[in-house]
């Protein structure tokens, strides 16, 4: 029983444990793992989203401004939308740039890419807010 095996399919050696992956990053953990470029990125594409969004209906409430109706049926939420816009911008716009700068320093290369879009779609977010009032 302790002869080797001719069997190419059971080698002699013993098998060398799977090294890890470096393309994963390492696990956060704490509030790290929840207040993190992430966050910061999905964070800033919302905000600007949204301010497309008001734009987008306030435009389709004025072009069908014929009947008061329609008008209101789509301008009321355009103007709603802006009013929440205008108090959450200030607020969570520098927080998510914040949390961009915080991860700037990360030595993973996803962190950092992530971390640089979230700074430029933080900083954009704040232009709507400006031009708009």
């Amino acid at each position: 029983m302790d002869q080797p095996s001719i069997d190419p399919h059971f080698p002699n050696e013993p098998q060398r444990p799977a090294e890890p992956k470096e393309s994963e990053p390492p696990p956060r953990r704490g509030l790290a793992g929840v207040f993190n470029e992430k966050l910061a990125l999905w964070g800033s594409a919302n905000l600007l989203g949204s301010w497309a969004l008001g734009y987008l209906i306030l435009l389709i409430a004025d072009s069908i401004a014929s009947d008061i109706e329609e008008a209101y049926l789509f301008g009321l939420p355009g103007i709603f939308i802006f009013m929440v816009l205008r108090f959450t911008t200030p607020f969570l716009a520098p927080l998510f740039a914040f949390l961009a700068l915080a991860s700037l320093s990360s030595d993973v290369p996803e962190r950092k890419r992530n971390a640089i879009i979230a700074l430029v779609l933080s900083i954009a977010t704040v232009i709507p807010n400006v031009a708009y009032f």
